[in-house]
């Protein structure tokens, strides 16, 4: 990696022992985290007053979508009453049933599937930001990694992600394996390289009315890279 870079985290959730890893093992980076899920934002506010983070790490409440617009959010993140530093019986029956019943829609990429699900009350006011517009309160620059986990949301800006300038991008993918690999199409053609995959769940479908032919659903992480001078 670039003697500088940065490193833009989208959707964080509970969990940002990766940022803070980058940034500690990557003093000359500057990490940015960004989601918009009010129980997140209070999350990550309570941690930082516990313990000192890096001084190149830094958390924005803000999601990525196709338009910027302010939304409500209505999920399991928005009004789950579990967090790592709350961990009780009935905080882990509430994750297993989550675990269960994971499929949100969404509004725009936060943690976990934006704006739209239909599970706990309407949380109003998260910020969703477009990725120009990211970028441009953040330097103006390309980040050096874009990292995309939103539990769903991805498909809210997939087709904006050939056009991003980053020159890493790390992402889990939901959905049904034909949408996978028109993306990696577009990704390819714009000069990124699959290099890393992880496997998730995976599981074929029988031919419905809604989709003809048998398919493949689940999801999956992929890591690619673009190649120097690709435009």
């Amino acid at each position: 990696m670039s003697s500088s870079c940065t490193i833009h985290s989208i959707g964080i959730g509970f969990d940002f022992s990766f940022d803070e890893a980058a940034a500690t093992l990557l003093p000359h980076c500057q990490v940015h985290m960004l989601d918009p899920t009010p129980t997140v934002v209070s999350y990550v506010a309570r941690q930082a007053s516990r313990h000192s983070l890096p001084n190149n790490l830094a958390f924005h409440p803000w999601g990525l979508s196709a338009r910027a617009a302010n939304v409500t959010m209505r999920n399991w993140w928005t009004h789950t009453q579990w967090r790592p530093d709350a961990d009780t019986a009935e905080a882990r029956a509430e994750v297993a049933q989550r675990h269960r019943h994971e499929r949100g829609d969404g509004g725009g990429a936060g943690s976990s599937g934006g704006g739209g699900g239909t599970r706990g009350p309407a949380v109003a006011s998260s910020t969703m930001l477009t990725i120009t517009e990211v970028r441009r309160r953040l330097g103006g620059q390309p980040p050096t990694v874009l990292k995309l986990d939103v539990e769903g949301a991805e498909w809210e800006i997939a087709t904006l992600l050939p056009a991003c300038g980053a020159q890493q991008l790390m992402f889990e993918l939901h959905g049904f394996l034909s949408r996978w690999l028109e993306l990696l199409a577009a990704l390819s053609h714009a000069g990124y390289t699959l290099y890393r995959v992880e496997d998730g769940r995976l599981a074929p479908l029988a031919a419905t009315t809604s989709h003809a032919e048998p398919s493949v659903y689940g999801n999956i992480v992929l890591y690619l890279v673009r190649a120097a001078g690709a435009a």
